[in-house]
Order: C-alpha cells, then sequence, then structure tokens
C-alpha cells in the first residue's frame, strides 16, 4: 500500500504470512512533486493510530461487593458478576438477589467472583464493558445505556471502536450503536468484520460528515463507514482492497475480487462529501445568515432539530420525554439564531413541542405511578396470600374451628382481591393467578372438611363454644363484656356461612352425607341466632343501666347551662348563638342516648322547652330594645327643636362649627344617635342625623345672610344708611295727651292721631 505521511511517501510490501512482516520504504516528496528515495527503514514512520478512542479501566478488589449475591460495582451504576453459573448485569446495588436486567450463562459455573478479568470504559452516554470469564478464551464485550437502562451485547468493540462526533454513541467494525438505543450491524452484507482496526478518521468540510477508515491487518482490506450527524446512521459502506481519496471528495476503490492474482481489476469511483480543506475554501462563499455561521454550527442544530423529531415522533417512556425536554431547551440555548426570521423562527416552534413534552411527561408520570402503585398492590396480594396459604398449611384440622377459621380467611382474601381487580392498571392474570390459588386451596379443605365432620363428634366442640357464650351473655354485668361475645357470634357465622356453601359444591359427594352435614351446620346456626337474640336484649337492658346515671347528669348539666345562656344572652344576636349551642348539645346527647325510648322522649321535651325559653327571652329583648329606641328618639328630638333658638345668638362662623363641635347637649344627641343605630333602629338615627345635619347648614346660610346685611346683629345696612333692629315685639298704645287721642307703636316714634270724638268723650 502507499502512504502519505508528513510529506513522505510510504511504501508498504507485505513480506511474510504475519501481519507484521512488513518492508516500509520511504521517500521524499518536494513542493513539485519529485520523489526521492530515502531508505527501507520506515516502519516507524508506518503507525496506525489507536484502535480505541478510550481505555479500558480494570476493576480492582475495592469494587468488589460481598454478600449473599456478590458482585463488581463499576461507578455506582452497574454491578457485574459471573458466579452462579451465568454472567448477570444488575442497576441496584443489591446482593440479596442475583436477578438483573441482563443475564447470560458462563462456561465455568463455579468460578469465583475474582476469577473474571473485568474492565469498563466510561463514555458520557454509554458505560462499555469487557469481560473474560473464568476458563474462557474469548473476551465478551457488552454496552450499558444510561439513559435507557439497557444492556447490549457487541463483540466487535473489542477489535476497535471510536467515539462518535456529539456523544451520538459509538461506532466499530461493521455497524454502530447510539446513545438513543439505536443499534445496527452490517452482518447482513455478508461480509466478516474480524480482525478489522481504526486505520483513518475523515471530516467532511461541512462538519455533517465524518468516514472511519478500519483496516484489515491480516488481508490488507479495508472497510469505509460514512456516518452523517444530521440523519445519525452510517451511509452506504464501502468495502475494497485499497482506495485514493481526491482533493474533490471521489474516492476510488479497487473491488476485492477474490485472492487469485489478477492482471484486471474493478474500480468504483465514489463522490463523497470529503473534500480538503483546500479544495472546499477555494468554493463560493454561502451568503447571508448561514454563511456567516458556518456549516459546523448549522450541521450541529440540523442534527439536533432531527434528532428532536425522532424523540417527538417515538417519545414512548419518561427518559425519551425527559431528553426531548433537556435537547429542546438545548436548541433553543446554544443555538439562538433559531430564533431570526431568516431561518423561519424555528425557536417558537421548538418552544411549542418542549410545552407539549412538558405535559406529556406530566402524564407520563402520573400514568407511572399508578402502575406502580397497581404493582405495588399486586405484589402485596400475592405476598398476604403466600403467607395466608403458609398459615393454612400448618394447621393441625383436628377442631372445627380450624376449618372455619381457614375458610373465613380464604373467602376474605379472595373478596380483596376482587376489589383489587377493580383497580386501575393491574396484572389481572397475576390477580387471577392468586385467586386460583386460594380456590384450589378451598376446594382440599372442603374435601377434608367433609370427611371431619362425617363425625357425629365434629360439632361437640362449636356447640360447646356456643353453650360457654350463652352462659356467659346471662353472666355479663356490663355492654363491653358483651363486645367480644359479639365478635365470636360474628364469626362462627361468617364460618358456618363459608362451611355451608362449601358443602353444597361438592355435587361429587353423597347426597344423604351433604343432607346431614348441612342439617347439622343449620341447627348451629339457629343456635347462634337464638343466642344473638338473647344477647341484644341483654345488651339493651345494660346499656340502660349504665346510660341512667349518666343521662341524669346530663340533664343537669344540660338545664344549668340553659339558665346561664339566657341570663347572657341580650341581643338577638346573642340568643341565635345561644340557642344553637343548646341545640348542638341535645343533638350530641341524642346521639349517645337516643337508642333508649325513654331518654329520647326527654330529650325531645328538653328541646321543646330551650325553644320555648329562647323565644320568650327574644320577645323580652325586642320590647326592651323599642322602648329605649323611643325614648332616645323623643331625648334628641328636644335637643334638636332647641338648636335654632341656640344658634341664632351667634354672629360668627366659627363659633357655630364650635357649637356643633362641642356642645355638650350636641354631643350627647350623636351619642343617642349612634346608639339608637345600634338597637336596630338604623331608619330612624339617619332621620335624626340628616336633620342635625340641616340645622348645622340652615344655621351657616343664615348666618351669612346676617353678615352680609350687616356688620353686627343690632343693625341693618340699606345702602348708606344704617337701621337699628327691633326685637321688642311691637304692641299698640292709646295715649292721650294735650292734643287728643293717638295711637302709637311700642318700640318706635310711629304716632298718629285718634280722630273720634266719641273717644274722646
Amino acid at each position: 500500500q502507499l502512504r502519505l505521511v508528513n510529506e513522505r511517501l510510504l511504501l508498504i510490501f507485505r513480506t511474510g504470512s504475519q501481519p507484521g512482516d512488513k518492508r516500509v520504504f520511504r521517500f521524499a516528496v518536494d513542493t513539485a512533486g519529485a520523489l526521492t528515495y530515502i531508505d527501507n527503514r520506515g516502519e516507524r514512520d508506518h503507525v496506525l493510530p489507536p484502535s480505541h478512542s478510550f481505555e479500558w479501566q480494570p476493576v480492582g478488589r475495592e469494587d468488589h461487593v460481598l454478600g449473599r449475591h456478590a458482585h463488581v460495582n463499576i461507578l455506582d451504576t452497574v454491578f457485574v458478576e459471573t458466579i452462579g453459573g451465568d454472567l448477570t448485569i444488575k442497576i441496584e446495588n443489591n446482593t440479596d438477589t442475583g436477578l438483573g436486567i441482563y443475564s447470560e450463562p458462563v462456561e465455568d459455573k463455579n468460578q469465583a467472583l475474582a476469577d473474571a478479568e473485568i474492565a469498563y470504559a466510561d463514555l458520557p452516554t454509554l458505560i462499555l464493558l469487557s469481560i473474560k470469564p473464568y476458563r474462557e478464551n474469548h473476551t465478551r464485550y457488552l454496552v450499558y445505556n444510561k439513559r435507557l437502562k439497557q444492556v447490549l451485547r457487541i463483540d466487535e468493540i473489542g477489535d476497535s471502536c471510536v467515539e462518535l462526533p456529539e456523544d451520538h454513541g459509538i461506532v466499530f467494525p461493521g455497524g454502530y450503536y447510539l446513545e438513543s438505543g439505536d443499534f445496527k450491524h452490517l452482518k447482513d452484507l455478508g461480509h466478516d468484520f474480524s480482525g478489522y482496526r481504526l486505520k483513518r478518521t475523515v471530516r467532511a468540510p461541512s462538519g455533517e460528515d465524518v468516514l472511519y477508515v478500519f483496516y484489515d491487518t491480516a488481508k490488507g482490506d479495508y472497510a469505509l463507514l460514512p456516518y452523517n450527524l444530521i440523519d445519525r446512521a452510517i451511509g452506504q459502506p464501502l468495502l475494497a482492497a485499497g482506495y485514493a481519496r481526491f482533493d474533490d471528495g471521489q474516492i476510488l476503490l479497487v473491488t476485492p475480487e477474490g485472492s487469485d492474482a489478477s492482471r484486471l481489476h474493478t474500480m468504483q469511483l465514489w463522490r463523497t462529501p470529503f473534500a480538503s480543506e483546500e479544495h472546499a475554501s477555494a468554493q463560493p462563499k454561502v451568503g447571508g445568515l448561514l454563511g456567516r455561521l458556518g456549516n459546523a454550527n448549522v450541521v450541529r442544530a440540523l442534527a439536533e432539530l432531527r434528532e428532536l423529531t425522532r424523540l417527538a415522533e417515538d417519545a414512548a417512556s419518561e427518559g425519551a420525554y425527559e431528553r426531548l425536554l433537556k435537547l429542546a431547551a438545548r436548541c433553543v440555548d446554544a443555538h439562538p439564531w433559531l430564533a431570526e426570521a431568516e431561518v423561519g423562527q424555528i425557536a417558537a416552534e421548538v418552544g411549542t413541542l418542549a410545552r407539549s413534552g412538558r405535559e406529556a411527561l406530566e402524564a407520563y408520570e402520573k400514568l407511572e405511578r399508578a402502575r406502580q402503585s397497581a404493582r405495588q398492590a399486586v405484589e402485596a396480594a400475592q405476598g398476604e396470600v403466600s403467607e395466608l396459604l403458609s398459615k393454612v398449611v400448618s394447621l393441625l384440622w383436628q377442631k372445627p374451628e380450624d376449618f372455619t377459621e381457614a375458610i373465613r380467611a380464604i373467602k376474605r382474601k379472595r373478596g380483596e382481591l376482587t376489589g383489587l381487580r377493580e383497580q386501575a392498571h393491574v396484572d389481572l392474570a397475576a390477580i387471577d393467578a392468586q385467586d386460583t390459588r386460594l380456590r384450589e386451596e378451598l376446594d382440599r379443605i372442603g374435601e377434608r372438611a367433609l370427611k371431619f365432620f362425617a363425625d357425629p363428634a365434629a360439632f361437640a366442640s362449636l356447640r360447646k363454644g356456643l353453650n360457654e357464650a350463652a352462659a356467659a351473655v346471662d353472666s355479663a354485668k356490663s355492654t363491653k363484656a358483651l363486645a367480644p361475645i359479639g365478635e365470636k357470634l360474628d364469626a362462627l357465622a361468617e364460618s358456618l356461612d363459608g362451611l355451608s356453601e362449601l358443602i353444597a359444591s361438592f355435587e361429587q359427594t353423597d347426597a344423604q352425607q351433604r343432607a346431614t352435614l348441612l342439617g347439622q351446620t343449620s341447627a348451629l346456626y339457629a343456635e347462634v341466632n337464638r343466642i344473638r337474640a338473647g344477647l341484644r336484649t341483654r345488651r339493651e337492658g345494660l346499656l340502660e343501666q349504665e346510660q341512667g346515671l349518666e343521662f341524669g347528669a346530663q340533664l343537669t348539666v344540660l338545664e344549668q347551662s340553659l339558665t346561664n345562656l339566657l341570663a347572657r344572652s341580650d341581643s338577638p344576636e346573642a340568643i341565635d348563638e345561644a340557642l344553637a349551642r343548646t341545640l348542638g348539645q341535645i343533638e350530641h346527647l341524642e346521639g349517645r342516648f337516643g337508642s333508649q325510648p325513654g331518654f329520647l322522649v326527654e330529650l325531645t321535651s328538653r328541646r321543646e322547652a330551650a325553644l320555648e325559653a329562647f323565644a320568650a327571652r327574644r320577645e323580652q329583648i325586642a320590647a326592651q330594645r323599642d322602648k329605649r329606641a323611643q325614648g332616645l328618639r323623643d331625648a334628641v328630638s328636644r335637643v334638636l327643636d332647641g338648636i335654632p333658638r341656640r344658634i341664632a345668638k351667634l354672629s360668627e362662623a366659627d363659633e357655630l362649627h364650635g357649637f356643633f363641635a362641642g356642645d355638650t347637649l350636641v354631643e350627647r344627641a350623636q351619642a343617642q344617635i349612634e346608639e339608637l343605630r345600634q338597637l336596630g333602629a338604623a331608619v330612624q338615627a339617619d332621620e335624626l342625623a340628616g336633620r342635625l345635619r340641616s340645622l348645622k347648614e340652615a344655621g351657616l346660610r343664615d348666618l351669612r345672610d346676617r353678615l352680609e346685611l350687616g356688620t353686627s346683629g343690632d343693625s341693618l345696612a340699606l345702602g348708606r344708611q344704617r337701621f337699628t333692629i327691633e326685637r321688642r315685639p311691637l304692641d299698640l298704645a292709646l295715649l292721650h295727651n294735650e292734643q287728643g287721642l293717638s295711637l302709637q307703636l311700642t318700640g318706635t316714634d310711629y304716632r298718629v292721631t285718634l280722630d273720634e270724638p266719641e273717644a274722646e268723650q
């Protein structure tokens, strides 16, 4: 092969059967392209890049976690073990269980944890695992997806593996694996990619494509894998025995045609985007926003938008929705130019998609919580059924109570399973399986019960228990002592129900035997009902005795409370509050003692008496308030009637304002108006308050008129003339003097002669 390395042309020849049997001739290349032979010791220049873009980190003893199922802790994320006959990958640091998310068998089933050779590589989105179990010749390579929590075995990454740009995933000879979970293997091409390793990586000037060149050092063949960052996929793989790449991006391939020598070789010419930087820089520049941004930024944005579209179409898990929201936020933050009108304001569409994704994530989280709750409920039911069946199996089956208690417990659990079926998202098949277990156990108990109760003495202990219950009812001294007896009778009745149904369901048994057993069960039923009736009568009698003293004390308290509330109630509002409180006390007593007819009659009578007492008190308070309101109205009216005379003597506005602000009678009238309003006579209070304001306004007007007509209240100015104001009342007087009789108005100089001779006589 020919290689151009650091302005030197290397001519490499295979000299033996081993990949290392080579001879490398070196030639110097000048600026004109002329070649000058240097030597045949160019092996040091013919060096391939590392086969892996990362380094494997071996695990140590400090990573071992001991326990029942010991494992190796890798970055507190994945946990690996090769013991117990299989290779297991777990994602929980739990040594109590050997179950995980991935498992495959190993050859040596007796190996210890430290016998396996384990290494890992921590990539941004993946963890690669290299595991060689004990006494095995081949190493297994696994890929763990951190986001999807999935494991996939890909042994080809052992030969060579390179990280894809932008943390997209990894590429290896013959395929690729993306962090989104997409995996493609080129096995379908019928080509064996084992032995290939990375030789060169070529990035297109546009930044959109990357070419990975893998080389088979043994055969000399090439595999060219072009990866597109926008599509996130490997394009058509190019397989060749040799290739040449031209500056304009065209690639010439020598097609492999077998191992036989030939003078004619098939060539293929492919047009690719992998041009040289010089050729790309010589092309016309693109104007506008995209031209200023550059191909690399545009390609990165298009790749993220394409991935965002794919996630929006295929999101079906909580992790997918979370990745969609993160990617949408990164698109808007890392590429602010997406909001420009020149590119269609894509940022707004991304924001809308993010909001929809957030709503979908909330709905999905709600659904997942419901599913998780359903799973936990089913798991709890499974545990309870197993525990119940273990308890049932441990019974000795030597007394009727063993059968009746077991039947009652199984029936109750089956009822709980029936209710659990109504819960959303439950596993109905799992519930049916547990119900089948209970039904089968119930059938076995039924068969055993038929054999047990066939003995006439089988019911003896039940009858003995009923006799003891009847005696306990008669000797009980309190209702508290009767409570456990009632519970025992209820449990026995429930067990007899189950036993009767069980006996009747065995149609394959002897009908006469079933009839006999059902007759005995019916007799026990009758005895249970008789004892229950006696218990009810006994409870009522004891309850009346126990509650009699307490009821009398409660009535005394109620009477005292009623008297106190009546005395303290001095307004309709207080009466309503006190009445509600009293009725509440009576209702509380009815709840406690209402079961006794005599007590209920007494409480009804007390309620009627309380209603009458509060009604009478309400009328009394209303009469008092009306009388008080009338007195206040009369008092205020008298004060208001005298105000005009009092303010007529005032000569200044300040004096009038001071009168209404500080006069004792006015202040008292205002207080009485407010008291009248508090008594509920708001209309009369508003009327008197309006009258007081009118008197003040009328006084101000009168004072203003008087001041405009004169300088004081004793004279009246008309133009330039001033007249004294006479305030005394006018009287007509008959006077006699030397001129005769005359009439004169008192207090004035007005006089007129009276010409009446008869009057003079």
